[in-house]
């Protein structure tokens, strides 16, 4: 996960693994110094290291909610519930004989959404003609 091209961007890298590792539900996670991949870390990467664990469990305090990720339940709801909606579309379109027969039919048509009106948009800067 480390590079040696280009190692301060490893700070970057070991935060977004350690954040992503404790809402995983990770029981012990260490972050390594920025550096690790070019050799023995110095002083400077082990305390980033250090203060990044430290930032992440204390300031951002993960280890007190026991779903990190508290909104999945909802996406999985809202998941769900567009699951349900395809299927009677699904089941619709069946009963009507199948795709070709529907179509023949015009059903399928009023099922499908209305294509958005294309807006232009201009950005500030932009020359017109």
């Amino acid at each position: 996960m480390m590079t040696k091209r280009d190692p301060h961007g490893n700070i970057v890298r070991g935060t977004i693994a350690g954040l992503a590792a404790a809402v995983g539900g990770a029981n012990a996670v260490t972050v390594l110094p920025f550096s690790a991949a070019v050799g023995l870390p110095d002083a400077f990467a082990r305390r980033i290291a250090r203060n990044t664990q430290t930032i992440l469990l204390e300031e951002s305090n993960l280890y007190r909610v026991a779903d990190p990720a508290a909104g999945s339940g909802a996406m999985e709801a809202l998941t769900s519930a567009l699951c349900l909606e395809a299927w009677k579309l699904f089941q619709e379109i069946e009963a009507a004989g199948g795709p070709a027969e529907a179509l023949r039919q015009g059903s399928s048509k009023a099922m499908s959404p209305k294509p958005a009106p294309r807006a232009r948009r201009r950005s500030p800067g932009a020359r017109t003609r």
